[in-house]
């Protein structure tokens, strides 16, 4: 072990135990890549609330430059059950005339109370919801993502 690697693992095991507000995972005894490494992959939520027409309406979605891949999505608040969507990510349709009630986090939540759908994103990744819809409704839309 060379003189770096062993200055590293004392100033590692003498944070071991104490709070370090910058990365909050050292107190149980990771190192900094490993914390930075479960920061990175960890899962984040973007919603959009938006409101419904009778017809089409399409939400802005975007997700932050940093996401690298959509793990799931659902829906949620006062949707019509005939309320229906396409979601088209780098326009490949990936549902087509989906059913909002099938998708809603109401409806037997699903175990990550989501629904899986995992893509690969890059910053420059298109996500378009196109939902459809008879009445006007308070509509809440989620995309999980790393």
């Amino acid at each position: 072990m060379n003189n770096k690697d062993l200055a590293r693992q004392v100033v590692q095991s003498s944070s071991f135990g104490k709070t370090n507000s910058a990365y909050p995972g050292q107190n149980m005894g990771l190192s900094l890549d490993q914390v930075k490494n479960l920061v990175d992959n960890a899962k984040k939520v973007q919603g959009v609330s938006f409101t419904s027409a009778i017809g089409t309406v399409t939400p802005n979605i975007q997700l932050p430059a940093t996401a690298k891949m959509i793990k799931g999505f659902c829906f949620a608040g006062s949707y019509l059950n005939t309320d229906s969507f396409d979601l088209l990510i780098n326009e490949e349709k990936v549902v087509s005339t989906g059913s909002v009630q099938a998708f809603a986090a109401s409806t037997g939540k699903p175990l990550n109370a989501y629904f899986e759908l995992a893509r690969p994103v890059a910053s420059s990744t298109a996500i378009t919801l196109n939902y459809v819809s008879t009445g006007a409704n308070t509509v809440l839309f989620q995309v999980v993502y790393m």
